[in-house]
């Protein structure tokens, strides 16, 4: 019954499950409330993305047993991509006032200063760590975190690959070094850890997300799209908006390739996910504006650039793309002009000359008005 849903380390299971599940010998049911087996657990759903549910597994753990220390690593890192702020500074207090001597109290404090950026106390206590257990691999990436968010590559990949040394069947390491390389616009070294690393966690969705970008830069697109699809694939479903970069990228690789329709789809996604987020407005205007059908979709373009104004008003792109979007839709709609000269208006007028002109075009005005010097000047040179 516990693995039918009442268990908090399960989601409520589908009938082909519990058919499984009644193929389980009773030993291994019995398990379902295990603090191993709910730890590997929440450290899947981290692996894929799902922070609430490794958030709330974690919980449930040190509820069951505030002694179970292996626990605490997962639940300190889901508790950072959380922003839970309040909840680590207390969790941190506790366990250097329990725990002064051991590694993940000082781990606990780094990851606090890393939460609220302040990165430079942050590798302090992260050193701290390694300090007290050099084997300590959490520390190590931590710290090559810290390192990386000041734009110092160097540092971060030698702190990456201390704990590719420690932990050699451990990919995220080897994914931070991939990270930093493609920053550093080196390619095919980022595309051969981005492989090792997929051959060492082949289930990882950051893994093949990672990929995707990286054949997004190559100008791949098609490849991009196969990997970013994996990686969707992968997550745990419905999506949550941790993931709404990758169907952002999903959307833009379709764009490249000239699939509206399949792209404007993407994005709307994105935007289910994240309805503020307005890059993906401008991302969505501007695939309608690429679309070409002035009567039907410019309006819908000019519309998903208003709101992106209205969120971010700085944003230069959205500013320009409105106003061509506007132009092309004028040229579309207004009716065309038809020009009258004042001799017209004065002539239909009666012969009192006394009439309000119509708007003139100056531009015309002025070519009439060379005209006409261009005739005399010819008749000047003709005569004799």
């Amino acid at each position: 019954d516990d693995l039918g849903g009442n268990s908090p380390g399960f989601e409520p299971a589908s009938p082909e499950m519990r058919s499984l599940v009644s193929t389980l010998p009773p030993e291994l049911i019995a398990l379902a409330d295990n603090g191993e087996v709910l730890l590997s657990r929440a450290e899947w759903y981290y692996h894929r993305g799902d922070f609430s549910k490794a958030h709330d597994l974690c919980l449930a753990i040190l509820d069951k047993d505030p002694f179970q220390l292996k626990a605490l690593p997962v639940y300190l890192a889901v508790t950072v991509e959380l922003r839970k702020k309040n909840e680590l500074f207390m969790c941190a207090h506790k366990l250097v006032e329990e725990y002064p001597e051991k590694p993940i109290a000082w781990f606990a404090v780094g990851c606090y200063y890393y939460c609220v950026r302040k990165f430079d106390a942050a590798r302090r206590f992260f050193s701290k760590a390694t300090a007290l257990d050099p084997g300590f691999v959490h520390a190590w990436i931590g710290f090559g975190h810290a390192f990386a968010c000041q734009d110092e590559s160097d540092q971060a990949m030698a702190a990456y690959r201390t704990a590719t040394r420690l932990f050699p069947g451990c990919h995220l390491p080897v994914v931070c070094i991939g990270m930093e390389y493609r920053r550093a616009n080196n390619l095919s070294l980022a595309e051969q850890f981005f492989h090792k690393a997929l051959s060492i966690c082949p289930a990882d969705p950051l893994v093949h997300n990672e990929l995707g970008v990286l054949a997004y830069r190559n100008k791949a697109y098609g490849a991009s799209i196969g990997h970013l699809l994996d990686a969707i694939h992968l997550v745990p479903h419905p999506l949550t908006h941790e993931w709404e970069a990758t169907v952002v990228n999903v959307a833009h690789a379709y764009r490249k390739m000239n699939d509206f329709d399949t792209s404007i789809e993407w994005y709307e996604r994105a935007l289910s996910l994240a309805p503020k987020c307005a890059s993906t407005h401008t991302a969505l205007g501007f695939t309608y504006q690429l679309k070409g059908n002035f009567q039907t979709n410019m309006g819908e373009a000019i519309e998903c650039y208003h709101k992106a104004l209205s969120l971010r008003p700085d944003d230069t792109f959205a500013q320009e793309m409105l106003t061509l979007a506007l132009i092309d839709q004028c040229a579309v709609t207004m009716p065309p002009y038809n020009f009258v000269s004042y001799a017209d208006a004065s002539t239909d007028g009666g012969g009192d000359g006394n009439l309000v002109a119509p708007f003139v075009n100056p531009v015309a005005t002025q070519q009439q008005e060379t005209r006409e010097e261009i005739d005399e000047d010819d008749d000047m040179e003709m005569s004799p």
